[in-house]
């Protein structure tokens, strides 16, 4: 109890007010275990290209239907989720303190919502983290355009059903949604499943059932009368003794309340994770989105081997569209990180690793393992044309143009043009800080 009330203090702090003059609030469900990747960070807090799956969702979430309004459903490892999101613009936290399935998760986020409240309401999982804007935006579009009351995103699964683990939507030919039904409960079946729909009697074998290709992404809209009428009759009486939010499409039928879906182009981009294996597939695909975003103005050694920040690709395309040639080369290995700036004609070598206040001007070789790094307080400011090279690491350092640098270790310094009685600019050779621990040594 100490530490429930310990979280609900957390979520009062971290909570602001929704502004209902906008009539749409995303609930995101990021309160599951996660328990097959067998870690003690929380499921939605593994970052996909830099950034924590939850957080790429709501930001996709915002920016799809133009509306900051949030519920963030916490639960295993609250505390942690609610610091990792921060205090945010018109956002909520809520506490599902059992795991008793995405239905219940939704009924906690209603509550904070008020009754008066007359818009419409889209729910997403906290692990999409591969979810775009654009995708949510044309699913708003077809929701809004629509006479549906509820409306689920899908996606078409390639491969083998029995690998598939999403739950299948259910159609009479190409008609609205007849019922979602979870894999499990599919897999459970002895008998024909049988659906009631319009006063016709439709029967459906398992390996029928399995091999349908459309899937739940767990991407839904509601209009929120009838979501907030009808949310109480979600019953656990399924394999997993849960409440499956899928089951308001059986709910709203019985009613005669419209229901549809919109399939995706891309399914990719509706994938989420419960392994380490699924995991490194959705980052393979962040950097194939990136590589395909910038391989006409980048030189990649190895397209399968690079990281590059989204606010740095972000800049590179600006630079692209403003008609700058960026000749940027990327060796493989190579990670650039947030905050770094970049000008036209730089290489960045292989296993070369570039993160924080960085500033890097044009002409700039940085070959092979070099480390930089920068901070608000000592950025790093690298002028025209410098070079460095060998077992260097730079930080807090501002460096003039045209100079070269190898193996060398600069904290904090300024590395100044020096010329040589021949005129030749100096090389930066062999400088490392004042060793510090030798007592701790012993010859063997």
């Amino acid at each position: 109890m100490d530490s429930e009330n310990k979280i609900n203090s957390l979520i009062k702090k971290y909570s602001t007010d929704f502004d209902y003059k906008i009539p749409r609030i995303s609930i995101i469900l990021a309160a599951g275990h996660g328990k097959r990747i067998k870690s003690s960070t929380s499921k939605v807090l593994y970052e996909i290209w830099g950034i924590p799956s939850v957080n790429r969702v709501l930001e996709s979430a915002e920016k799809g239907i133009s509306s900051p309004n949030q519920v963030i459903v916490v639960g295993v490892k609250a505390k942690e989720v609610i610091k990792a999101v921060g205090r945010r613009k018109n956002t909520q936290f809520v506490y599902q303190s059992q795991q008793n399935g995405t239905g219940d998760a939704v009924k906690t986020a209603l509550e904070v919502i008020n009754k008066n409240f007359k818009g419409d309401i889209y729910i997403y999982p906290a692990d999409a983290g591969l979810i775009t804007e654009e995708i949510i935006k044309d699913f708003r579009k077809q929701f809004e355009n629509s006479q549906c009351d509820m409306m689920v995103l899908t996606g078409e699964y390639i491969g083998d059903p029995v690998k598939n683990h999403y739950g299948r939507i259910i159609k009479e030919k190409q008609d609205s949604v007849l019922e979602i039904k979870e894999y499990k409960d599919i897999v459970a079946l002895k008998d024909a499943y049988k659906i009631v729909h319009n006063g016709k009697a439709l029967s459906f074998r398992k390996e029928k059932l399995l091999k349908i290709e459309e899937f739940n992404s767990g991407i839904y809209a509601f209009k929120i009368k009838p979501f907030r009428n009808h949310i109480s009759e979600l019953k656990s009486n399924n394999i997993q003794k849960e409440y499956y939010l899928t089951d308001m499409v059986k709910i709203f039928n019985k009613y005669n309340l419209k229901t549809g879906s919109q399939m995706v182009e891309n399914s990719n981009f509706l994938m989420g994770y419960n392994d380490r294996a699924t995991l490194e597939k959705m980052e393979n695909i962040a950097r194939q989105r990136v590589y395909e975003q910038l391989k006409e103005i980048v030189i990649f050694r190895d397209p399968e081997d690079f990281f590059i920040a989204e606010e740095v690709v972000s800049c590179l395309l600006e630079m692209d569209r403003k008609g700058i040639l960026v000749d940027l080369q990327i060796g493989k290995g190579a990670y650039l990180g947030r905050g770094v700036i970049l000008d036209r004609n730089v290489t960045i070598g292989k296993n070369s690793y570039l993160e924080g206040d960085i500033n890097i001007q044009e002409g700039v070789k940085i070959k092979e393992g070099v480390k930089i790094i920068g901070d608000d307080k000592y950025p790093v400011k690298i002028g025209k044309n410098v070079n460095i090279k060998g077992t260097s690491y730079i930080f807090g350092c501002i460096i003039d143009s045209s100079v070269s640098i190898e193996h060398c270790i600069l904290i904090k310094k300024h590395i100044q043009k020096k010329l040589s009685k021949s005129g030749e600019i100096k090389t930066l050779r062999y400088i490392f800080p004042k060793e510090e621990g030798v007592d701790c040594l012993k010859q063997l």
